[in-house]
């Protein structure tokens, strides 16, 4: 065939010049700044509340809020770890919504679309949607002799008795304490397969309770937690580290041990069944495979591999000839309070601190370095010579380790530990006839969370008292107060689910 190639060149051409000529219709002056409303970082609402927004649209002239088309739009993971299908949520410029959907962390959206030009916008915000019972503090308090449960949410929102009221039941009698088991302290997401619970401990013959962490439903009851159940079931506390898959729970002086490898595997005995340990109740890790603690039976600081079984062993004096005390050798003394502190810090440096009470009742600090598997001890303080105080029967230490926290009475003593100076005292503004049950110092920040009672173990005896704390001087500030929401105070323990 043959190819005309003048009409071909001659209309390419053509086309070229259309295209670098072509006036068209288009306005191309100067387009519109369009200035977002900024929303706050985050919004946390509870399930099947309300959620109101109203941004702050501004819009330069002509253009005015009916010229644009809204979209907001929500997508993210919910606390079960299932992806959350982005989902319409409104049209129109303000969004207002009950909140039905599953406990989790999600990303809100608005999208714009100006229908004058076609250009188009976002704006963004966290939500997070929880419940109630999600997120707070768990009170644990003496009731005519009963566990009762209190819960603090994070919006400040006060439950009495959660427990009771979901199951019909207390969760035993003469409570010890409050644990949440089985979730990495730093994101609380659940260890491998098993699954976040409560513990509830008390000293009767269930020994307590297993409960789930959210509506707080019975479980297990603690005597059904053992490979073997002990001849006595009195648990004194469950040991769960911020890394690591070894539980640990002191049983009536005895030290039991799991891998939390499935849903909710059983606790087994750690040694033969004739060593007696006679654990302190409050054992320090300071890493997925040491953990140090006290034998009150022969006075002497212990340590303990999570093998599988532990392996248990004493110090040799021979270690700390040159240290200010001698882990090796009997103190003589009974441990009766001890804290690991900067517990998430894995592979480092952690400050211990215990307390110990000799045959004629004086007190006496000690203070540690753990690291590694090292125990370095660092100082002894005579607390004997501060009155103050000698008689003080509940501590805490802040969060570095430095100020140790004394309440007797109506009074909280701050003391120095390393410079063995008493900073100060705090004499706390309560009703005449109200002492203090119970301190504890989060973790996490530095809020001091202070139990008060009339000690007469009634309903509505007991309130709580939220302080900010300088971890420089031991200085007290009140932050808020929870009055008579339970009984004389055993424990504290901070709650949050796995999302």
């Amino acid at each position: 065939m043959k190819i005309n190639y003048f009409w071909t060149v001659l209309a390419a051409a053509a086309v070229l010049v259309g295209c670098t000529e072509e006036k068209g219709h288009y306005d191309y002056s100067e387009l519109l700044e369009i200035t977002l409303p900024e929303l706050p970082e985050q919004y946390e609402v509870e399930q099947l509340e309300r959620l109101e927004i109203s941004p702050e649209w501004s819009f330069p002239a002509p253009r005015t809020i009916t010229d644009f088309d809204y979209l907001w739009m929500l997508e993210g993971i919910d606390g079960m770890g299932v992806e959350y299908i982005p989902d319409t949520l409104g049209r129109e410029p303000q969004l207002s919504l009950t909140v039905d959907q599953a406990l989790g962390n999600y990303q809100l959206y608005c999208f714009l679309t100006d229908r004058i030009d076609g250009r188009k916008y976002s704006i963004s915000t966290a939500l997070r949607v929880t419940n109630n019972t999600a997120t707070g503090m768990l009170v644990l308090s003496n009731v005519e002799g009963y566990a009762q449960v209190s819960f603090i949410n994070s919006f400040g929102q006060v439950s009495t008795d959660v427990y009771l009221s979901r199951n019909g039941r207390p969760a035993g009698k003469n409570p010890i304490s409050i644990t949440s088991s089985g979730v990495n302290r730093n994101t609380w997401i659940s260890l491998t397969n098993h699954e976040h619970t409560i513990f509830i401990l008390c000293d009767d013959e269930t020994g307590g309770v297993v409960c789930e962490p959210l509506m707080f439903t019975h479980i297990f009851d603690m005597g059904e937690m053992f490979v073997i159940r002990p001849e006595k079931i009195r648990p004194l506390q469950i040991f769960t580290p911020a890394f690591g898959l070894y539980e640990l729970l002191n049983n009536d002086g005895r030290f039991h041990f799991r891998l939390l490898d499935k849903q909710y595997p059983l606790f087994e005995l750690a040694g033969t069944a004739s060593f007696e340990y006679d654990l302190f109740p409050y054992l320090a890790y300071n890493s997925i495979s040491l953990i140090h603690g006290y034998c009150n039976l022969n006075q002497r600081f212990v340590s303990f591999s999570t093998g599988s079984p532990p392996v248990v062993s004493f110090y040799e004096p021979g270690d700390f000839t040159d240290a200010p005390f001698n882990p090796g050798l009997s103190t003589g003394m009974e441990m009766i309070f001890a804290l690991n502190l900067d517990e998430d810090n894995v592979g480092g440096n952690h400050p211990y601190r215990c307390i110990l009470k000799d045959n004629a009742g004086k007190k006496f600090l000690y203070g540690a370095m753990l690291g590694g598997t090292s125990f370095s001890p660092v100082f002894v303080s005579d607390l004997s010579v501060h009155p103050e105080l000698d008689q003080a029967d509940k501590f805490t230490f802040t969060a570095n380790g430095t100020i140790l926290l004394a309440a007797e009475g109506n009074r909280i003593h701050a003391f120095g530990a390393e410079a063995n100076q008493l900073f100060g005292t705090t004499e706390l503004d309560i009703p005449a006839g109200e002492t203090i049950d119970y301190i504890e110092i989060d973790q996490r920040s530095t809020y001091l969370y202070v139990g008060v009672s009339t000690g007469s173990r009634a309903a509505g005896s007991g309130s709580v008292y939220i302080y900010s704390i300088n971890n420089a001087t031991g200085d007290l500030t009140l932050v808020e107060s929870y009055r008579n929401i339970s009984g004389q105070i055993v424990d504290f323990e901070w709650k949050q689910m796995s999302f």
